[in-house]
């Protein structure tokens, strides 16, 4: 068995050139090569041209068809044609470009391309007057053009809809159907496992806490892990009370202008790292006014001031008395001193707080130590 190679074809009009060629080729493989799909217009328009001509060339050959009808019939009877003629003459007519575009009409009963004209004498044929191919080809108006590629752009494009249509049904009943495979895999793990529990009879630590549930031991609503770690209080710390306040401050001046959050941090880390170890830039940041930064002043927000004046103490009355509330002319010495010794610079700490406090009660209201 011979095998036959064939051209391509990448579309459904060049069947008859790619098969002539294919027979030329099998018979000719030596002259005649495999047409390229892209050279398959050229032996249609070849072929065309070819046809053109033969009709040219023959066309001052064509005779009239006449048959003899009997003069005592009405009716015209095949091989009786004496006296009289009938003349066919048939019409080659071109479709315009709306025609294409537009639906087809009704099929009629009679022919519009064949007219019989019966007891006529024939005609000479008048010869053809073919001069190019351009005389068969039909001329088209931009108004047409645009008209017939309109019409092909919406059938083109109902089309296409009606396919994404289809694929996004056709995708759609898919994920349907994955998701119900999916659940029905699932259930029916679950049902294995169930059934590998009580086969086992490891299933007996659920119905204890069911039971425990349903007598009330046990909160239905638990959720998550035991807890590991002992729970502890948050600390914060006030940086706006007025001691440490004032350790800001210090820190701000020796910093320098123009204020820097960072800056103001890093050098109050320096004075005293045990207590400004946690504060961040961005902290310290929002208590900068920055509306008068823009303007070249330097200072802090006057809602800040505000809690810095009361210690930044919560609301409401205070009820509670502590030791020196009886002696303030004690308290506003000790305040006056402490805030002395830290403009002047010096650092304090718990310890050194504490032994000014015990050095001024000592000296003015010892009987607070009996």
């Amino acid at each position: 068995m011979a095998t036959i190679a064939i051209s391509p074809q990448n579309d459904d009009s060049s069947c008859g050139p790619c098969a002539i060629n294919t027979v030329k080729h099998f018979i000719l493989p030596t002259t005649v090569n495999i047409i390229k799909p892209s050279l398959v217009p050229a032996p249609c328009l070849q072929t065309m041209s070819k046809i053109i001509n033969h009709i040219h060339e023959n066309s001052s050959n064509d005779s009239v068809a006449s048959v003899s009808e009997d003069s005592g019939d009405s009716e015209v009877e095949d091989g009786d044609c004496v006296d009289s003629t009938c003349k066919f003459t048939f019409q080659l007519s071109l479709p315009s470009w709306t025609t294409l575009c537009s639906p087809s009409p009704a099929p009629s009963d009679t022919p519009t391309s064949i007219l019989y004209t019966p007891h006529e004498a024939p005609d000479p044929v008048s010869k053809v007057s073919c001069q190019s191919l351009d005389n068969f080809l039909i001329d088209v108006t931009p108004e047409e053009r645009a008209e017939a590629t309109k019409c092909e752009f919406e059938r083109m494009k109902n089309k296409w809809e009606s396919k994404q249509e289809r694929q996004e049904k056709a995708d759609h009943e898919k994920l349907l159907d994955k998701c119900e495979k999916g659940k029905q895999c699932q259930q029916a793990y679950c049902d294995r496992k169930k059934a590998q529990k009580v086969a086992t009879g490891d299933d007996s630590q659920q119905k204890k806490l069911k039971q425990d549930i349903k007598d009330g031991k046990r909160d239905s609503h638990m959720h998550g892990r035991k807890p590991t770690k002992a729970p502890k209080k948050a600390q914060n710390h006030n940086y706006m009370q007025p001691i440490i306040w004032t350790q800001i401050e210090a820190a701000a001046q020796k910093a320098g202008k123009p204020w820097s959050p960072k800056g103001i941090v890093e050098t109050a880390q320096k004075m005293n790292p045990q207590l400004f170890h946690r504060l961040t830039p961005q902290v310290l940041g929002c208590w900068i006014d920055d509306e008068a930064k823009s303007r070249g002043e330097y200072r802090w927000k006057a809602s800040v001031l505000e809690k810095v004046k009361h210690g930044n103490a919560p609301g409401g009355h205070t009820t509670w008395q502590g030791i020196l509330d009886s002696v303030p002319e004690v308290c506003e010495m000790i305040k006056k001193q402490l805030k002395g010794i830290r403009g002047s610079g010096a650092i304090l700490n718990s310890l050194s707080i504490r032994r000014i406090m015990v050095r001024i009660i000592e000296k003015h209201t010892p009987e607070l130590f009996n």
